[in-house]
């Protein structure tokens, strides 16, 4: 999974969304791809996006394991990466979201977006 960032492009992208979204996955398969998908090619849909942060999180507030939060945690990355300010903002105000995942957004968000877009994915 981790080759796939270096490797891969927007033809994966759909298999590596996925991954996020089946939780009979072992769960640092799933953690791997959200870490992941955001160095893919291509982008997302805002419906995947919150379809894999909802899930995350219920399997999150479930298993309360770092591998849940990591895995949340790697979502808002993507999010970031991809530079979806509206996503971010959705995750960062819903409460029912793990406090790892809305801060995680809010760190986001927090940086002026002239600073975020002069970084290279």
């Amino acid at each position: 999974m981790d080759a796939l960032r270096l490797l891969g492009g927007a033809a994966q992208r759909a298999l590596v969304e996925r991954f996020t979204l089946n939780p009979q996955l072992p769960p640092p398969v799933m953690a791997a791809a959200a870490r992941n998908l955001g160095h893919l090619g291509g982008t997302s849909e805002d419906r995947y996006w919150m379809r894999a942060i909802d899930l995350q999180g219920q399997l999150a507030m479930r298993h309360q394991s770092p591998t849940s939060s990591a895995t949340l945690r790697g979502l808002v990355y993507a999010l970031g990466l991809a530079r979806n300010d509206p996503m971010l903002a959705r995750i960062r105000d819903r409460r029912e979201i793990p406090w790892q995942a809305r801060a995680a957004a809010s760190w986001w968000l927090g940086h002026p977006r002239r600073i975020r877009e002069s970084a290279a994915v």
